[in-house]
């Protein structure tokens, strides 16, 4: 996988929310691990956790076993 094929996979998931992030920028984020895709998340309204760190949460709930509720 090329790195263009994950920000598309990004961008496609931002656009699910193109909107609704007002006024903030509708994001996407994905997180690899030796090519295997732990997590694609998007910020989705104003005012909630933004992207990155939606991503990285729901990595490490992958990676540890662990639910987190960070919202």
């Amino acid at each position: 996988m090329t790195d263009e094929f994950y920000m598309q996979l990004a961008l496609n998931k931002a656009w699910e929310y193109q909107g609704l992030t007002y006024p903030n920028p509708a994001v996407g984020a994905v997180i690899t691990l030796d090519g295997k895709i732990l997590a694609i998340e998007a910020h989705q309204k104003a005012g909630t956790s933004h992207a990155e760190v939606l991503a990285l949460l729901s990595a490490y709930e992958i990676l540890s076993d662990t639910l987190i509720d960070f919202n």
